[in-house]
């Protein structure tokens, strides 16, 4: 598929379940939600993922990226590799975005409350679920593990279409270069 008509389907790993955004290409926002699980969260999560799979028929899955140096908990690092696992069981491509990569898709944005506003206003649609900027009293509100998930899939997508714009350029310079 091109890459402005591949189906993107992002998940975030949060402590009461997962956030999620599904694009179609990098400009049609399809489907948003938070799948709250209460118990037996981690199965919980694999099977809502593998229903939206089948519900969906993403191209790809993207999930984070969380490198060697990470505060997140082995419980979500293990589920980020069965996600991976059962994407690719089911046929799609997995890949895995840092927040690095996320940061610098949006270098004006200080935090991911930030982040979150900068996607409202790219997907108007999404903009009345965007979550208020945290204060440091407050636990964190699962709307924006929505977010998370949209910033993975925008900035995979952007990375994927650079990518392709650069293996034709690539392309071209070598065929004008042989003839």
């Amino acid at each position: 598929f091109p890459t402005e008509f591949t189906r993107a389907l992002a998940v975030d790993i949060a402590s009461r379940g997962l956030g999620f955004a599904l694009l179609e290409g990098p400009l049609a926002l399809i489907d948003w939600g938070f799948y709250n699980a209460r118990e037996d969260r981690d199965a919980r999560c694999v099977t809502h993922l593998v229903s939206m799979f089948t519900r969906f028929k993403p191209d790809v899955l993207v999930i984070e990226d969380f490198g060697q140096k990470t505060r997140r908990p082995a419980r979500v690092r293990t589920l980020a590799d069965v996600f991976a696992a059962a994407a690719k069981e089911h046929g799609i491509a997995c890949h895995r975005i840092s927040r690095k990569a996320v940061k610098s898709r949006f270098p004006t944005c200080h935090d991911r409350y930030e982040i979150a506003r900068a996607l409202a206003e790219r997907f108007p649609d999404i903009k009345p679920v965007c979550p208020p900027a945290r204060k440091i009293w407050k636990t964190e509100d699962p709307r924006i593990n929505i977010f998370d998930a949209l910033s993975f899939a925008v900035t995979h997508l952007a990375r994927a279409k650079k990518r392709r714009k650069s293996s034709v350029a690539d392309n071209k310079a070598g065929t004008e270069h042989d003839g």
